[in-house]
């Protein structure tokens, strides 16, 4: 897999809080808080059907959907996260970089 080179984006706050509240891992944070976030966020596109990350991927990134779907698939029927959807304003990935749960595999959906 060809790693994506993400491009530096520095959202408008006041649009990213908005956003924010509907996350609630992030959901908390004041106005400070959301400047600073904003300026270490990077901006990643995504084919149809193209892969962002796989299983055993040493996690790293928290991801919030910008637009579009992603599709997570821990290629077992009876994992109990297995064949979930993310869309635009969700976020994912933040169970793995915490050290909760292992990524599985994650593909985008437009």
């Amino acid at each position: 897999m060809t790693e994506k080179i993400p491009q530096a984006v520095t959202p408008e706050p006041a649009q990213f809080a908005v956003l924010l509240k509907h996350i609630s891992l992030l959901g908390g944070l004041d106005a400070s808080q959301v400047q600073k976030l904003c300026s270490l966020l990077q901006q990643v596109e995504y084919l149809d059907g193209e892969q962002i990350f796989r299983r055993g991927d040493q996690p790293s990134h928290i991801y919030i959907v910008q637009s579009g779907r992603v599709r997570i698939d821990f290629g077992r029927p009876d994992h109990p996260l297995s064949d979930i959807h993310f869309d635009a304003g969700e976020c994912f990935g933040e169970t793995s970089v915490i050290g909760i749960q292992p990524f599985g595999r994650c593909h985008c959906r437009g």
